[in-house]
């Protein structure tokens, strides 16, 4: 980023960090950085041109970058894999954002594939907004994208055990509803035998009956057949 103009960022964990600004010519950009070496990006792409100030909101269960576009009805989402930025489908409102915050993994809607879901201030609202994913199995719960995730309104430590140097690792969450099986633990999908060369030798026959049928058609004489000229009637004078 080579612009004075407003920037952000946002921490992504496994020691990566994004920043979100603006190059030369109001070209809005989101670099992807390692804090094992700063000095230049991992990973960079130009979204736009505009004035907006971009805001990130990362997602570290899943490896999402969402972009919340002030003063415009678009939010982008890119996500991160290895050292690259791979953009997503974005997510547009009828009405200007003013802002927007992400809630706790843990108030997803799971069931339903929510990754995210976040408030989103506007000048005449505010809304609750869900980002899905689609998955060919929904009925089970895809825990290859709702990994054990932080637990961030229970601390790990009460306050003079911290006051008084103690350490924890974080609390985590298993996000898993009762009521359903990880996808891990399903039965595999049954696996539909090919029938497109029985069913082509079943056209086939078929054809060639329909074609021996109407030559034997052509062949029989009809049992009825006009009268000829010379044929006696019942009806001459």
């Amino acid at each position: 980023m080579d612009s004075i103009r407003p920037s952000r960022i946002a921490w992504l964990g496994n020691y990566r960090i994004c920043l979100a600004g603006f190059s030369t010519g109001s070209r809005r950009q989101l670099a992807l950085y390692s804090t094992d070496d700063l000095s230049r990006p991992l990973s960079t792409v130009t979204i736009d041109v505009g004035p907006g100030v971009l805001v990130p909101i990362s997602d570290a269960d899943c490896g999402i970058i969402y972009l919340d576009d002030r003063g415009s009805r678009l939010t982008h989402a890119f996500e991160v894999v290895g050292d690259q930025l791979i953009e997503l489908p974005k997510f547009e409102s009828p009405l200007p954002s003013l802002g927007m915050a992400a809630l706790p993994k843990v108030y997803s809607d799971v069931a339903q594939c929510e990754v995210l879901r976040a408030y989103r201030l506007s000048s005449q609202s505010l809304e609750s907004v869900g980002f899905r994913v689609p998955r060919k199995r929904p009925e089970f719960f895809q825990d290859a994208i709702f990994p054990d995730t932080v637990d961030t309104e229970t601390p790990a430590v009460d306050t003079l055990a911290w006051l008084g140097g103690a350490a924890a690792l974080p609390l985590l969450i298993n996000l898993c509803p009762p009521d359903m099986k990880p996808l891990s633990e399903a039965p595999p999908v049954p696996v539909r035998q090919r029938t497109f060369a029985v069913e082509t030798e079943q056209t086939a026959n078929n054809t060639k009956d329909a074609i021996s049928a109407m030559l034997s058609r052509v062949d029989e004489p009809d049992e009825e057949q006009a009268p000829s000229p010379d044929s006696e009637s019942d009806w001459d004078d």
